[in-house]
């Protein structure tokens, strides 16, 4: 099918959307939406074209090709586009963005001026489109993107099952049960909270101080495994709302906490007879239901004061009867909408009662959003304000039997089991109520995720008419979810129930809110990673390689590439060995690939080396053998690696590929020679690599993925240059040594990585010998003076420097956590990757940082888990 060969690659950074005009002076103009869709078209033997591509924001949704052609007519006095569909293919896109289809073959009679508009559409009439001459050009051979595991990591459907049957009579009981289990379990600001069989509270993650015992702090303490909480007895129900949590008791009392500041234990609202449920807003207040229908409202007043001895004191609390409602059955609050809580409630009759933040429910009743203009007639980016005090019965529903509440916009259940919301309408600010799918039997607080009478998962793309076509396979045989928003980014997590009846979590795990280790995921001291006698280490952003002094090479990290090693590609936690490898001279870790230079002046990579002009995805160590002559050094960042030789001569792989400039397209691009010789040290920034000459001059290149030659230029005002370290905060920046030791910087330090006291942005070298920060027995100082730095690891948040006494010295990294133990002492080495610094000392390596995704600190647990853990809860814990 493919031995012509022909593929137009297709990276759209933006949806266009064309539309000419009848004005011949400006024959199109382009209107450019936030979106990002990638797609290859391959011309087949039958000159049928096979597309595959990512969608990621209409995950579980119909895409469509469109081939079309058309050509330019006059109509008045000017000129109109006029195009002819030829095709339309559809394609489902999986939970990893991935699609592919088979057009029919393009009629070639048919095809005007011999172009072809290729165009992706999806089912929300968003397109990304382009124009190429037909039959599609053939392209050179060593095509980068001609490889068939591209899209590889995108393929797996395992994620995604097929449709399971509709089972209507199970709705009733399974949301019955959904209703049961959503008392059980709750997910706040990075903590997680469980009742058990016998009423107990457990809770774990960033857990506030009033639960844990301990001395009254404003911060919260970190529990990475469910403790029990003494201190709150019978539960029933337990909810949570951001940092603030509260509980409903078998006898009625009503509990709060999370309210940092406000009292050193939870605080009593009050002991109601007949309460049957309690939902929390994110400030601490909340409502009470009463089963004889009336909804009571509670207010902490907010207070600061405390008495002469220190102790915090006591808030009061206002309870009163929200009198616009009677006779309902359900109460929900949900987490900061657009602006401010917003809160509901469900009567018997089916009505929906709703106030607080409007702002979406009352969207088409405010002119600003159908107009998309201010008041003062200014452009419009946000959805008019509306707050109300009073409930509002919401109209334009159908009986409702459940509640809930996504990112400010409300979500129903109705009496018939129809999921509806307020939905999307051609004007961006405005959302009318709207039914989405049948047989829905769970909706959840803060959640895109849905549970269908089938007993499967589908996820909502908020706003949008229908539900994805394909269900979670990773959320069978759980019962129910919820999801825990936090105010930190990067923090949220999801809980949920089997049906089994165990705990299981996933999301965010920074705060040991997934209770799955009881290892700190990100600690709070420097940890040592179980690297035996290492000398040396190389990190990526994702992966960490390091060596020890018997030659035994480990890794840890990112594995989706195999930059590891051969075989699974799910994270490692914690150090494995590769091997042990012969006069080994460096390793370096760049973006999805590994590098090993041995003493011989051979070079070896794996992982994927596409990128590198190899073109290989391969676990085992491979042979690059591009240059011509030994290898001296290699410097890494991200994609791009500088070759120094040892005859003084300069070398890039990979680098920067910028649009439309078409060079990356050719894998003879991504290796070549730059044009600078009599060379003794190297590195590799952003944007550019530097060189340092043996006469002390400083050079530089671009970085771009060119055709032809790339030539060195000189950096004026460097003199006497030894060595050479940069990195890319906003834009480049370097840290050069001279032959007196003295430091002098460079470029963009608008991101502060080199501290407040070295300008914002250089142009020309500023000495900055002085400026680094040490550790002494009293303080944290800058150095002062020179210190003879002998080298120096530079990154997008600071660096790293030894001096010659083997003192650490830093750079916009923390320095205090190496205080206490002297850590900063006798240092060996030292690495940086962007927010994680690695150093060697006393024959350990140690880690201290906040990147933890992949598990790149090596210790064993990871900061973020995408599918279901078990919750590691203590034996014959089961939920009530």
């Amino acid at each position: 099918m493919r031995s012509k060969a022909a593929i137009l690659k297709m990276a759209m950074v933006f949806v266009f959307l064309l539309s000419f005009m009848l004005d011949g002076s400006s024959l199109a103009k382009v209107h450019a939406e936030e979106a990002i869709y990638t797609f290859d078209v391959t011309q087949n033997d039958d000159e049928s074209l096979s597309v595959q591509g990512l969608a990621p924001d209409v995950i579980g949704e119909q895409v469509k090709i469109i081939i079309s052609t058309g050509e330019f007519v006059k109509e008045g006095t000017g000129l109109k586009y006029v195009s002819t569909t030829l095709s339309e293919t559809s394609a489902l896109v999986n939970k990893k963005g991935y699609f592919s289809l088979v057009t029919p073959p393009v009629d070639r009679n048919k095809v005007i001026n011999k172009e072809i508009g290729i165009t992706l559409m999806n089912a929300h009439g968003k397109e990304s489109g382009y124009t190429t001459t037909f039959p599609i050009p053939v392209r050179d051979r060593s095509d980068l993107y001609d490889k068939p595991d591209w899209y590889e990591l995108y393929k797996d459907d395992s994620d995604l099952e097929k449709e399971a049957p509709a089972v209507p009579g199970n709705s009733e009981p399974l949301w019955q049960q959904t209703i049961k289990n959503k008392n059980k379990f709750a997910a706040g600001d990075r903590t997680s909270y469980a009742v058990d069989g016998k009423g107990s509270l457990w809770a774990w993650g960033n857990v506030p101080p009033e639960l844990t015992g301990e001395k009254y702090t404003s911060k919260a303490t970190q529990w990475r495994l469910p403790k029990k909480v003494e201190s709150i007895k019978n539960v029933k129900q337990i909810t949570a709302n951001g940092a603030a949590a509260g509980t409903l008791t078998e006898q009625g009392i009503v509990w709060v906490w999370g309210i940092y500041g406000q009292s050193e234990t939870p605080i009593k609202v009050t002991e109601m007879k007949g309460a049957t449920q309690i939902a929390v807003d994110s400030d601490g207040n909340g409502l009470i239901l009463n089963k004889n229908g009336t909804v009571y409202k509670w207010e902490i007043s907010k207070t600061s004061a405390s008495t002469g001895t220190g102790k915090i004191v006591k808030p009061s609390v206002k309870l009163t009867t929200v009198k616009q409602l009677s006779n309902i059955e359900q109460i929900h609050i949900g987490y900061h909408s657009l602006y401010g809580d917003n809160y509901m409630a469900l009567d018997k009759s089916g009505a929906v009662w709703a106030w607080g933040d409007m702002s979406i429910i009352l969207s088409s009743k405010q002119q600003g959003n159908i107009t998309k203009k201010n008041k003062d007639g200014s452009e419009s980016y946000f959805h008019e304000r509306v707050d109300t005090v009073t409930p509002q019965k919401l109209k334009d529903l159908p009986a409702m039997k459940e509640i809930s509440l996504l990112n400010g916009r409300p979500t129903f259940i109705s009496e018939s089991f129809e999921f509806w919301s307020y939905i999307d309408t051609d004007k961006v600010f405005v959302q009318i109520p709207g039914k989405i799918a049948d047989g829905v039997v769970g909706i959840f607080k803060d959640s895109p995720v849905v549970l269908k009478n089938n007993g499967r998962f589908y996820s909502w793309d908020t706003g949008s008419s229908s539900l994805s076509s394909k269900a979670y396979s990773d959320l069978n045989d759980m019962g129910a979810i919820t999801y825990g928003n936090s105010s930190t980014s990067d923090s949220d997590h999801y809980l949920g129930i089997r049906n089994d009846g165990a705990l299981m979590s996933w999301g965010a795990n920074n705060s040991g809110q997934l209770g799955v280790s009881s290892s700190m995921a990100i600690p709070y001291e420097p940890s040592v990673i179980k690297v035996p006698s290492p000398v040396s280490v190389a990190a990526s952003e994702s992966h960490v390689l390091a060596l020890s002094n018997n030659g035994t090479v480990y890794g840890w990290g990112d594995n989706r590439k195999n930059q590891i090693k051969e075989g699974s590609a799910a994270e490692i936690l914690s150090p494995v060995s590769l091997g042990v490898f012969k006069d080994v001279n460096k390793l370096e870790a760049g973006q999805n690939f590994s590098l090993l230079l041995n003493k011989k002046g051979e070079l070896y990579g794996w992982g994927d080396l596409n990128w590198l002009g190899i073109k290989k995805v391969t676990g085992t160590p491979t042979l690059i053998d591009l240059m011509p002559e030994p290898i001296a050094d290699i410097q890494v960042y991200e994609r791009s690696v500088a070759v120094l030789t040892k005859n003084g001569n300069v070398y890039q792989l990979g680098g920067v590929a910028w649009n439309n400039s078409g060079a990356e397209q050719y894998v003879h691009n991504h290796y070549r020679k730059i044009e600078i010789s009599d060379v003794k040290a190297v590195s590799m920034g952003g944007f550019r690599g530097y060189a340092v000459k043996k006469d002390g001059t400083l050079w530089y290149w671009k970085n771009s993925i060119i055709r032809g030659k790339t030539q060195a230029k000189v950096m004026p005002g460097f003199k006497n240059i030894v060595d050479v370290a940069s990195a890319q905060a906003n834009g480049d920046y370097l840290v050069a040594r001279d032959r007196q030791d003295d430091l002098w910087a460079w470029g963009d330090n608008t991101a502060r990585q080199l501290d407040d006291r070295v300008p914002s942005r250089m142009s020309k070298p500023v000495k900055i010998s002085d400026k680094p920060i040490r550790i002494t027995e009293r303080e944290l100082t800058s150095v002062g003076k020179n210190l003879n730095v002998k080298s120096m690891s530079l990154s997008s948040d600071g660096g790293l420097l030894i001096t010659k006494n083997n003192e650490m010295l830093f750079f916009g990294y923390t320095a205090v956590v190496t205080k206490s133990e002297k850590l900063y002492q006798n240092v060996s080495f030292v690495e940086t990757a962007n927010r994680n610094m690695y150093w060697i000392r006393g024959g350990k390596l140690w880690v201290y940082g906040y990147n933890n995704k992949f598990g790149q600190l090596g210790i064993g647990v990871k900061e973020f888990y995408e599918s279901p853990q078990r919750v590691l809860t203590p034996a014959g814990f089961t939920v009530k």
